[in-house]
């Protein structure tokens, strides 16, 4: 098991692992209940910095991007996060953030099974990906959640081309039509 070499201090054997590898490390250091989960990743928010701003992560967000929810939030939009990140990591900052409430972001999930421990139901993170939303996974994550077809979507990454084609293609699509604003 990779994280056992990790943990041995084997680094060599853990990057020979390759992706896989890699996978297994992240879905065993995201193990435990989803609330676990969330409050450690608002502990790293809180302090980890990047180490050539030296400022924390949740400041150094791209401005034209803010910008651009806000706008079309004050306009009656809803806005949404599409990340090939892992949803159990985003969801408890990006209120804070980027606006957006944790039920308004698709993500990569880890498969959840629910529990009772100390006479509280919790969900508790398996070590088995439910879904990856990156390429191909976006429309899929998009439609899973949301159940609509976007009328706008950006992107940052090659990982995007299959969420911003849905969104410009198909029924209902607006892409190369005239409108009246």
């Amino acid at each position: 098991m990779i994280a056992g070499e990790v943990i041995a201090g084997d680094i060599r054997a853990a990057m020979a692992s390759g992706q896989k590898g890699l996978m297994e490390l992240v879905l065993a250091a995201q193990a435990g209940t989803t609330s676990e989960f969330a409050a450690v990743v608002n502990e790293w928010m809180a302090t980890a910095q990047d180490p050539r701003f030296k400022r924390t992560y949740d400041t150094l967000t791209y401005l034209p991007m803010q910008e651009v929810l806000r706008y079309l939030r004050a306009n009656g939009f809803r806005t949404y996060i599409s990340s090939g990140g892992s949803v159990e990591f985003m969801r408890p900052f990006t209120e804070r953030v980027y606006g957006i409430p944790p039920e308004q972001v698709v993500g990569t999930r880890q498969k959840p099974l629910y529990e009772v421990k100390d006479q509280q139901g919790v969900l508790v993170l398996q070590p088995q990906i439910e879904h990856v939303n990156d390429g191909a996974g976006k429309p899929v994550g998009i439609e899973v959640l949301i159940g609509r077809r976007p009328i706008a979507a950006f992107g940052n990454s090659d990982g995007d081309l299959a969420m911003v084609q849905y969104t410009t293609t198909g029924a209902g699509s607006t892409a190369g039509h005239d409108r009246a604003p």
